[in-house]
């Protein structure tokens, strides 16, 4: 594990420190969260020196994970005020990427693939890509969507693993929160 106090993991969503424990995120792990908030799960990685990049749309959120990266010893610029499907991070140069409970706030259809699709262009060869998102399948509450712009299926993730080439690395994994909605962890590699 990385060294960093256990303190410090206590915010971190388990399916993350999952990853972590897994041998997935390391040292030299080049990772970027795709709306990464105020940087809750990515703030041991960059006290760890991780190098870490992101991107949200809420400018105070990012202000606040510049200020952990120049903490961190790293550059303030690698977090941008940038949505997920026009982020200025580069394609094909990280290990690992996340995208956890932003997929599921897609505008429409359309505008999911497009997040998808920039989601899954910054994996380097061999990267990993990371996602929790909420899915219609199990579903509690027919027609409702919790609060979500965009509730995608299982289908569509596995049509959109096969469609960019990627290879899924944990089966599919779908957790019912008790009557308000379920959420599937969706972990893929691309090939080296």
């Amino acid at each position: 594990m990385l060294n960093v106090p256990v303190s410090w993991w206590t915010q971190v969503d388990i399916m993350v420190v999952d990853q972590v424990l897994r041998g997935r995120i390391h040292a030299r792990t080049r990772v970027a969260d795709v709306g990464c908030g105020s940087g809750r799960n990515i703030q041991p990685l960059s006290h760890a020196s991780v190098p870490v990049w992101g991107c949200d749309i809420d400018p105070i959120a990012i202000e606040h994970c510049q200020q952990l990266a120049v903490n961190a010893g790293q550059s303030a610029e690698q977090f941008r005020v940038e949505a997920l499907e026009s982020t200025t991070l580069p394609a094909e140069s990280f290990d690992f990427v996340m995208a956890n409970a932003v997929l599921h706030f897609a505008q429409d259809q359309s505008h999911f693939h497009a997040m998808v699709d920039r989601f899954v262009s910054l994996l380097a060869p061999g990267g990993v890509a990371f996602a929790r998102l909420a899915t219609s399948d199990h579903w509690p509450c027919p027609g409702d969507l919790g609060g979500f712009s965009y509730v995608a299926s299982i289908g569509e993730l596995r049509d959109a693993t096969e469609r960019h080439g990627l290879a899924l690395l944990d089966p599919l994994k779908t957790v019912v929160v008790e009557g308000s909605r379920t959420m599937t962890t969706w972990v893929m590699r691309r090939p080296d």
